[in-house]
């Protein structure tokens, strides 16, 4: 059956194809979703779980496939290969060369990762709460200092804060730093790193070689100077012995260019 749109209460479903055996749609081709949560495009759906007609959308379950797109209100933009919704459950998967791009605090940022599992509210329209990478992520976040790269192993993204944890590394043009974990607070723009304890963070900032480990490190944008200012929190060394400063050049000869 060809379909080039079907309007359902207020959403829109579109594809170059569409078949429907009473439990589930299949799309094919251009497919379009219309959701409070984004507009929503793929190669191919498949729409199960018919709710009632007075929901904003006319299926609980939705999957994904082929060149996956996801256009978020107000500034993001999600790509990946393969979708699957949720929306009883309000839970959300986001899978393979995974790429979110949005704001915090109006400083954008990119996120990088095999998988992202998202926990959606719906408070009237659907929005995301949390996404959540377990298996590996990069992200960049593009400061008026200029581009801060975090690779770790795991982080959660809610509205409000960033939390990265897991064999944290950070880079810039000026610093490189591994640690535990980092948080970041968009609204005051800074980030703190922390170490596990009875271990400390490592810093190494090129402009002026300075070196430095300490339990906690906090780094802020110095709008006056335009620069990366750090801070070291609890019992601060100035220096790395040479254990740490080889651990600090072999993390950043041998770090991955994707997660």
């Amino acid at each position: 059956m060809m379909l080039a749109a079907i309007l359902i209460a207020a959403s829109t479903i579109a594809s170059q194809e569409a078949s429907y055996d009473g439990d589930a749609l299949q799309l094919s081709g251009d497919v379009a979703l219309e959701h409070s949560l984004g507009t929503m495009h793929a190669g191919k759906a498949v729409l199960t779980r018919e709710v009632e007609q007075k929901e904003e959308f006319p299926f609980a379950c939705v999957e994904l496939d082929n060149r996956v797109e996801l256009d978020l209100a107000p500034d993001g933009k999600v790509s990946c290969e393969r979708a699957q919704f949720d929306f009883a459950a309000l839970q959300g998967r986001l899978v393979g060369d995974v790429l979110l791009t949005d704001k915090k605090g109006g400083v954008p940022f990119d996120v990088e990762t095999p998988q992202l599992d998202l926990q959606l509210v719906k408070n009237p329209k659907c929005t995301i709460e949390t996404a959540t990478a377990s298996r590996g992520v990069k992200i960049t976040l593009y400061e008026e200092m200029g581009p801060l790269t975090i690779k770790a192993d795991a982080s959660e993204i809610r509205p409000s804060s960033l939390q990265i944890y897991g064999n944290v590394t950070l880079s810039s043009d000026d610093l490189q730093g591994i640690a535990a974990t980092l948080s970041y607070d968009p609204e005051k723009k800074i980030c703190i790193l922390k170490a596990e304890e009875g271990k400390k963070v490592l810093l190494a900032r090129k402009r002026d070689e300075l070196r430095m480990s300490a339990p906690e490190v906090h780094i802020t944008y110095n709008p006056e100077t335009k620069l990366q200012e750090v801070q070291g929190v609890g019992h601060v060394v100035f220096s790395l012995s040479a254990e740490e400063e080889t651990l600090l050049n072999q993390v950043y000869r041998h770090a991955p260019s994707t997660p």
